[in-house]
């Protein structure tokens, strides 16, 4: 099994119709090796660094939307952050995804960047689309 900050889970979200990749993120630990859980502001400050960040905004609804393209078998012992304010009133709750196995369905749900992070959670990124390649 890798470190935690070593997990890279690529989602890949395709057009129904065309089946072309239309957006591309990835779920990443970021614990060091044998490190204990750590806050959620030092969570979101490890992955900030590339791609932007945890993802907020238009792209958690996107994911949420296209949940039927994150593969469950991929994600089934882990739940996946965002760096979304889940509700105004209580700006240190973050949306998180999980898989239900016993109800074969994902679920939405808010946790509190005041809590402790440990393995379970991967935090999802977007990743820019790979540049289409000419044919020579």
């Amino acid at each position: 099994m890798p470190t935690h900050n070593k997990i890279s889970k690529l989602i890949e979200i395709k057009d129904k119709a065309t089946g072309k990749i239309i957006r591309l993120y990835e779920a990443v630990g970021f614990l060091n090796e044998g490190e204990a859980p750590i806050g959620g502001d030092e969570m979101m400050a490890r992955v900030a660094n590339e791609n932007g960040g945890a993802i907020i905004g238009e792209d958690v609804d996107f994911v949420w939307k296209h949940q039927d393209q994150i593969p469950p078998e991929e994600f089934q012992i882990n739940f996946l952050v965002t760096n979304q304010c889940a509700d105004p009133e209580f700006p240190r709750q973050i949306t998180c995804f999980d898989f239900d196995g016993a109800d074969n369905r994902w679920n939405r749900f808010c946790e509190s960047l005041d809590m402790m992070w440990g393995r379970p959670a991967l935090v999802i990124r977007r990743l820019p689309l790979p540049q289409a390649t000419p044919n020579p």
